[in-house]
């Protein structure tokens, strides 16, 4: 899951728990600890809904059934 992070200093520039921070600001997935840290260090953990692909479609197929089949030739 995607987490929008704001550390307690609003011009922190740099990396915290694997984390790039600009201006106070990092956008990632923590890990479990990194999520744990930040919590217990006042910085403020945010879940950002992020748009999944929809797993029932089908894939499109560009060819149509029975396209690039070779048909056996028949010995008479």
């Amino acid at each position: 899951m995607t987490y929008e992070i704001t550390a307690p200093v609003e011009e922190f520039t740099g990396e915290v728990a694997g984390l790039a921070f600009h201006a106070g600001k990092a956008t990632g997935e923590p890990t479990e600890a990194a999520l744990a840290y930040f919590e217990r260090h006042g910085y403020q953990v945010q879940a950002v809904k992020t748009a999944e692909p929809e797993q029932d479609q089908e894939p499109e197929q560009d060819q149509e059934p029975g396209q690039g089949e070779q048909k056996k030739a028949s010995k008479k």
